[in-house]
Parts: structure tokens; C-alpha cells; sequence
């Protein structure tokens, strides 16, 4: 078994723009919908 510098990096960059990508997801949707408004409509 050998290390692959390659695959490595690709896995790593992959990883880096997944974070990124969730974590600007996350924050547009709470600045769409605020939590306490999200959460007066679950209540009814």
C-alpha cells in the first residue's frame, strides 16, 4: 500500500469545498427564514 499524493489532495479539496458549500447554504436559509419565525409556525 502507497500513499497517493493526488488522490489525497483531491480528497481534501473536496472535503474543504462540501464544508464551504453546506455551511453557505446553512446561513442563507437562516437569514431567509429566521428561527424564531420558523418556529411560531411549527407551533401554529
Amino acid at each position: 500500500w502507497h500513499p497517493r499524493l493526488d488522490v489525497m489532495l483531491w480528497t481534501l479539496a473536496l472535503s474543504i469545498f462540501l464544508t464551504t458549500f453546506t455551511g453557505i447554504i446553512s446561513s442563507v436559509d437562516v437569514l431567509k427564514n429566521k428561527p424564531l419565525k420558523t418556529l411560531r409556525q411549527i407551533d401554529g
